[in-house]
């Protein structure tokens, strides 16, 4: 993923984010993700970022959420995947922040349903060393965890 940077007349790309395949341990489960981005959005106050890779890429079924900063550089830094019922895919992802503390992340899956996955805003000057956090339920809801 790049950044656009236009200059005096003149485009830099910077390159922000590695999005190629790679594997997460989550909970002793690995999580293969990454590829070709299928769409992705940003949040109107640029605090998250969520991406949908191809189909034929690694992790097709997850959304991929990053947390951003725009200043003094930007920066994307992991912040987890939601992952949807057994086989389904998302097909369109959106963030909503009226009146919110925060952001809400709508998906579109490929079986009609549309969940939504809340995002409240902290602030914490520097990420923790990486953690699992695992919301584990029925095959009813969506699932949310962190790396």
């Amino acid at each position: 993923l790049y950044y656009l940077l236009f200059q005096d007349g003149s485009a830099v790309a910077i390159k922000c984010a590695d999005l190629s395949p790679c594997v997460h341990s989550v909970d002793g489960e690995d999580v293969h993700v990454g590829g070709c981005v299928h769409s992705l959005a940003w949040d109107p106050s640029g605090e998250r970022m969520a991406i949908i890779f191809t189909d034929d890429s690694p992790g097709s079924e997850l959304v991929a959420v990053f947390r951003t900063r725009l200043s003094p550089i930007l920066e994307l830094l992991p912040g987890g995947f939601v992952r949807g019922r057994h086989g389904e895919l998302p097909v369109s992802i959106q963030f909503h922040t009226q009146g919110l503390e925060g952001t809400l992340l709508a998906v579109a899956w490929n079986s009609g349903r549309i969940s939504f996955v809340l995002h409240r805003f902290t602030q914490c000057p520097v990420l923790p060393e990486v953690t699992s956090l695992s919301h584990q339920y029925n095959s009813n809801y969506t699932e949310l965890f962190s790396i």
